[in-house]
């Protein structure tokens, strides 16, 4: 008996980096703040952090973390 596999890929939730509207509006918004983080991107937008990292990355830009340095004395 062979295995027919006609729902192959199609299981479970869509990925919202695949979505052209959320890539369109994820990239907007770094385009006009680029200072924003991942994580603050995503609550503005109403996705996952990780969807917006994909994006970022699909889009061959550099995800980075901010980083605070102190003053030394």
């Amino acid at each position: 008996m062979e295995r027919c596999d006609i729902h192959k890929g199609k299981s479970g939730r869509p990925r919202s980096d695949k979505n052209p509207v959320s890539s369109a509006v994820v990239l907007d918004r770094f385009v006009t703040s680029p200072q924003t983080s991942a994580t603050q991107c995503a609550r503005e937008v109403g996705i996952r952090s990780t969807s917006v990292r994909r994006i970022l990355k699909a889009a061959k830009w550099k995800v980075h973390s901010p980083q605070f340095i102190t003053a030394r004395d």
